[in-house]
């Protein structure tokens, strides 16, 4: 609607004239002024297009003032819309490097003209916005400020089908996503283009794409837009990982945060990303850098500045369709699935008017209709397929008649449909009964063929007929099924009976108390087909759809029930006791033997593990959260085929079983926030011994522990461990029996503020590749136990990564870094004492050649660092070095010529830095320098008038800003 996307045009303009996008078009072209006038001039009417919208509909007058405005704004988009166009072609004339130096690509004559032209065009639709403005005649208000409207809020769902004319990029990002030959944990690729290329859309279908499923852990899609918030994208990491809203404050999110993506090979999409300060992204990115190695973010943005402070692989640069697959994208559009193939005609047709678009057809956000209109509109569609969303059905006024109309069981290619309520609108004077709804929803029947339905926001409190009383008939071949916010329903419909019914979940029905299976006299199976049974925020629900008094069809039978799930999640159902059923009995039967992932959180009545779930003997993951246990079960060595087990707040557990030393296939054990367990003593106080078991154990986290003083005896007994995390504990000191470890790849001490020293046999871990310290406020790792330099006498030689991150009592660099043989990652961060060109005597720090592995460089706010140590002019195979916050920096040596593999060099807020040496002329490798807020020395390398200028200008890739 014309009064709706005009405000949504405001947005759109206000963005892309932010003040990063001014500032980078001013460097190319020197139309700042007029630009920031322009969205001055826009800005100004933000205000009352509001109350512009309210009354579009009431006043000939406003409407007509209101679609002139429209044809205005529309020309400012094109305006802007040119300058990406040209700023692309310079890229993709110097090559397609993102990075390079911006180049002339006019010719002098050339340059002038665009400038002129551009410059006119500006000034031109600006003022036609003034005339239009001028020559209102009416009033309008002023509404009370809000933020102004945002680019609709993108998620992860992709509408089943091609990715028309994006096959290569697709492959290229999968490619990205997929790779483990990785040196950091956490790599990051930007994908950049202009607005409307499809960039969301590219990234939706990777996102789905089953290999990139199955090869992460843990996948979260966030639309960050123009607003950063970063409590707002923490908060909805969160809930696209625990499905419900967290009112944290922000300490507590991102401890929770963390504590969700650490040591877990996650991916996270960062969609939609404007914001190009360099401080906002370091807050963001230090709280993502805990994933397991592998670990994948992908931003879009049309900003090449945020892709200058983000990225660690080059950006990708989204170009347009050829005209080929424009076409083809057209035709897919306009026409049912078979038809355009079928009619020859209609090729020319779309090739004619790919021309007139000049051949720049994009593929946006294809074939997901959704209807804000009258639903009567929708009846002669029947060729629709795929998925239908109608929304706001709320905000219904009309007669259930038109509803009919809508005809949906005549749709018969449709295959998943979803039904949102929204809210009511309280200016229509209308009010919705339970019954009223009931009879919009039976006029909404969808087809027979149907395969998934959803249904969100419904009112009423329970269900129509044909989803009460005949729901197998009406709608057999249902694959999946979903309830959410459906808060005055009490009962849902029969679904037990499904045949196909593979995925149900239930989320925020606040007045369900029961899940009736509805099986029937002849059934042979309750849920025959379920795999993934989902209920989330239900908090009157009493009872699971479980129960072990079925008894026997009329054919004598034994019903079986939920022969075929395989994941079970239970979240934050206050009422609900797993132990029985919903008659109140104790739950006892044998099956579940499909069952693999049990994930069980925040229900206050679990204070031990049900019997039915001890007897499935098949489970591979159980994660247990927020609930009042107080024990697990001697019988845990049951679980046979367990693979990882997660114990997260629970904060009446104090102890565990001895029966967990036979837990033959266990991979990963949690635990994390349990104030009172003791994992070194069992349910009489005594040691606990495993007598060597978990042999298959790798990789262990102990996180917010307060009794955990020591490792525990069955730990250091784990002699396959892999990774161990140790985080928010009273670590007093590491055994000297670490050396048992000698499979440990990975050891992480975060937040241990009573750790001291490290133990001397650390240096017999001859698997360990990387090593991390954070927060440890107390420990110093240049010295031992007795104060006494400490010396690893060669060890470590398989370490490849160290990161040191806050740790206020380190004053030098530890003595045992210099005889490390395989170091290829340094990161040194904010420690307040340390001086890395000195060591523990005070002496210039020099490694005399060492490190010769070394490849990558990160040093950040280091107050006592003045000049480049001597160590990192001596690591000749250095290929990267990133210096950022280091406000006393003032000098680079011309020693820096030595490091002739450097191919990348960073230098960020070092505001003491003004000059570079003479030797960076010879620095032949060279590739990328980046000099960003550095004051003076930016200045200084400005191209052609700066003083540095001649030093760098070999340098292909450069950005100064």
């Amino acid at each position: 609607m014309a009064e709706a996307v005009i405000v949504s045009i405001v947005g759109e303009i206000v963005a892309s004239l932010a003040p990063q996008a001014i500032e980078n078009i001013g460097k190319l072209w020197g139309n700042k002024q007029e630009l920031e006038a322009l969205r001055d001039t826009v800005s100004t009417l933000q205000a009352v297009l509001d109350d512009a919208e309210e009354q579009y509909y009431r006043s000939r007058e406003i409407k007509d003032w209101v679609d002139r405005l429209k044809g205005a704004f529309y020309d400012a988009l094109d305006v802007l819309e040119e300058y990406n166009v040209e700023a692309t072609r310079q890229e993709l004339r110097g090559h397609n490097k993102i990075f390079k130096e911006v180049r002339k690509f006019f010719s002098g004559s050339n340059q002038v003209a665009f400038i002129l032209k551009m410059s006119h065009k500006v000034r031109a639709v600006k003022k036609r916005i003034e005339v239009i403005e001028a020559n209102r005649k009416f009033g309008l208000n002023m509404l009370p400020e809000r933020e102004w409207r945002k680019r609709e809020e993108t998620h992860s769902f992709a509408c089943e089908g091609d990715i028309i004319g994006r096959d290569d990029d697709k492959e290229t990002v999968k490619k990205f996503l997929l790779d483990l030959d990785v040196k950091g944990n956490v790599s990051i690729l930007p994908i950049v283009g202009i607005g409307g290329l499809g960039k969301t859309t590219l990234a939706q279908h990777v996102y789905n794409d089953k290999m990139v499923s199955e090869h992460f852990e843990l996948k979260m899609w966030v639309c960050v837009s123009n607003d950063f918030d970063m409590k707002k994208i923490v908060k909805n990491i969160l809930a696209g990982v625990m499905k419900e809203e967290l009112n944290y404050v922000m300490e507590q999110l991102q401890n929770e945060l963390r504590r969700v993506i650490d040591g877990r090979r996650y991916l996270l999409v960062l969609d939609d990303y404007w914001d190009a300060k360099l401080e906002t992204w370091l807050k963001l990115k230090s709280l993502l850098v805990g994933g397991a190695r592998g670990s994948k973010i992908l931003i879009t943005t049309r900003l090449h500045s945020v892709a200058d402070i983000t990225y660690t692989t080059l950006p990708y640069l989204l170009g347009g369709l050829s005209k080929i697959k424009s076409v083809d994208l057209l035709m897919q559009m306009a026409f049912p699935k078979g038809e355009e193939t079928q009619d020859p005609d209609l090729r020319p047709i779309g090739e004619e008017i790919a021309r007139r678009l000049n051949c720049f057809i994009l593929p946006k956000d294809k074939a997901c209709a959704k209807n804000y209109g009258k639903l009567g509109e929708l009846y002669g569609l029947n060729n629709i397929r795929g998925s239908l969303c109608i929304e706001n059905l709320g905000h219904v006024t009309d007669a259930v008649e038109e509803y009919k109309a809508a005809n949906l069981t005549g749709k018969q290619s449709l295959e998943s449909l979803e039904l949102k309520w929204g809210g009511f609108n309280t200016d229509d004077a209308v009010i919705w009964t339970g019954t009223r709804n009931e009879a919009l929803l039976d006029a909404l029947q969808p087809p027979s063929n149907l395969q998934e339905l959803t249904i969100t926001g419904y009112e009423g409190e329970s269900f129509p007929r044909w989803m009460m009383d005949s729901l197998v008939s009406s709608l057999p071949n249902l694959v999946e099924v979903e309830f959410k916010d459906c808060g005055r329903c009490k009962r849902l419909s029969p679904l037990g009976q499904l045949p196909h019914l593979k995925i149900l979940r239930i989320s925020r029905l606040d007045e369900l108390e029961y899940i009736e299976s509805g099986h029937s006299s002849t059934s042979t199976a309750s849920f025959p087909s379920l795999l993934k049974l989902h209920i989330f925020y239900c908090k009157k629900l009493k009872a699971m759809p479980l129960t072990s008094h079925l008894g026997d069809n009329i054919s004598g039978q034994r019903v079986r029930h939920l022969p075929n799930l395989v994941d079970l999640f239970v979240w934050l159902c206050d009422e609900l006791d797993l132990c029985k059923d919903e008659s109140g009995n104790i739950l006892d039967f044998q099956g579940l033997q499909c069952l693999r992932y049990v994930n069980i959180k925040g229900l206050p009545k679990l204070a031990y593990l049900p019997q039915w779930l001890v007897q499935a003997s098949n489970l591979e993951l159980l994660k247990i959260d927020g609930c009042n246990l107080k024990a697990l079960p001697e019988q845990i060595e049951a679980f046979q085929s367990l693979q990882r087990l997660k114990i997260v707040s629970c904060r009446s557990l104090i102890s565990l079983p001895k029966g967990m030393q036979r837990l033959a296939s266990l991979t990963d054990l949690v635990f994390d926030n349990c104030d009172e367990l003791d994992i070194s003593k069992d349910e009489r106080s005594n040691i606990l011994d495993f007598h060597g078991g978990l042999h298959s154990l790798r990789h262990v986290k102990m996180n917010d522990l307060p009794k955990l003083a020591y490792l525990p005896q069955w730990l250091v007994q784990a002699s396959n461990l892999e990774l161990l995390e140790i985080r928010d504990c009273d670590l007093k000191a590491l055994p000297e029996q670490i050396e048992a470890f000698r499979s440990l790849q990975r050891l992480e001490i975060i937040r241990c503020r009573s750790l001291t020293s490290l133990p001397t046999e650390m240096r017999r871990l001859a698997s360990l590749t990387d090593l991390v310290f954070i927060d440890c406020e107390e420990l110093n790792i240049s010295k031992d136990e007795s104060g006494n330099i400490l010396d690893f006498h060669g060890g470590l030689q398989t370490l490849r990564s160290l990161q040191i991150i806050r740790l206020p009592k380190l004053e030098s660099l530890p003595h045992w870094i210099l005889q490390l043989r395989s170091l290829e990652s340094l990161h040194i961060e904010e420690c307040e004492e340390l001086d890395i060109s000195k060591d523990e005597s005070g002496n210039i720090l020099d490694f005399h050649g060492g490190l010769q592995t070394l490849h990558s460089v990160f040093i950040y706010k280091l107050p006592k660092l003045t000049s480049l140590p001597q160590w990192v002019l001596q690591a000749s195979n250095l290929k990267g070095l990133n210096i950022i916050g280091c406000d006393n920096l003032k000098d680079i040596p011309e020693q820096i010529e030595a490091l002739q593999s450097l191919q990348t060099l960073r230098i960020h807020t070092c505001s003491s830095l003004t000059s570079f040496p003479e030797a960076m002329r010879r620095l032949t490798s060279l590739t990328a320098l980046y000099i960003m807020y550095c004051g003076e020395l930016g200045d200084s390398c400005k191209r052609q008038a700066g003083e540095d200028w001649e030093k760098i200008a070999h340098i292909p890739n450069k950005i100064i800003m």
